[in-house]
């Protein structure tokens, strides 16, 4: 089992639809660091008019959380970010530079099922322009981006892709997991993250996508995309 880092999850609790208690909160950190997860950003959802907690709150909520992390897993990093639905509100808050980044520059974007390159390459020129990098989250959920010449020129410019531990496991579904499993194959993601909601139906998972990336792609890349890119994305870098 390799060491990792999960840059996509939802353990803070009284925020968004994921942890709904400090209970659940502790047993999908438990899970996490089980699978061997050392370094953990939380990232709440910010979608207008369905996930407007404030940050005011989300703070509070992470450094409760973080002190009772503390006490039972010391070796345990966490960090705060947001996943930031692409959307009118995300705009306002990006150029007003309200942005709570991963790190110091990468931003966890998200687009809806239907949007199309256009609509997608709008969002991704701004948050460029404001000086971010770029991290698309769950990126096999938008048809559009359901394209392997796409996702190459995607990361040629330096923007980087997100896939789903339960993707590639083939619980969203067999469209989405062959299409993640081919991505892995050609090497086209940069970051495979839990997106733990709750610990009983959107548990981590981490681990058995590892074994699958693994019989893939080999250990060595594996390792690049649970703990490499994710650790360096989080300003962790050893």
């Amino acid at each position: 089992m390799i060491e990792k880092a999960d840059i996509h999850c939802h353990v803070l609790p009284y925020v968004d639809d994921g942890a709904m208690t400090i209970r659940e909160s502790m047993e999908l950190i438990e899970q996490q660091y089980e699978q061997g997860v050392r370094a953990v950003c939380m990232t709440p959802h910010l979608r207008k008019k369905m996930f407007e907690t404030s940050d005011e709150k989300i703070y509070r909520e992470f450094g409760e959380l973080k002190d009772k992390i503390g006490e039972l897993y010391p070796d345990l990093k966490t960090c705060l970010s947001r996943e930031y639905h692409c959307d009118p509100l995300f705009l306002s808050i990006i150029r007003e530079k309200k942005i709570m980044p991963m790190g110091e520059r990468y931003v966890l974007t998200e687009f809806s099922y239907s949007d199309d390159m256009e609509e997608i390459e709008k969002y991704l020129s701004v948050v460029m322009e404001e000086g971010y990098v770029p991290v698309i989250a769950h990126a096999e959920r938008c048809e559009a981006l359901r394209d392997f010449d796409i996702l190459e020129d995607l990361s040629k410019r330096e923007i980087l892709i997100q896939m789903n531990a339960s993707s590639i496991l083939g619980k969203e579904g067999r469209r989405q997991t062959a299409f993640c499993r081919k991505a892995v194959k050609r090497g086209l993601i940069d970051i495979v993250a839990s997106d733990a909601h709750d610990p009983e139906y959107r548990p981590v998972l981490l681990n058995e996508a590892e074994k699958v990336i693994t019989r893939l792609s080999g250990e060595q890349y594996a390792r690049k995309i649970m703990h490499d890119v994710p650790m360096r994305i989080m300003g962790l870098e050893e």
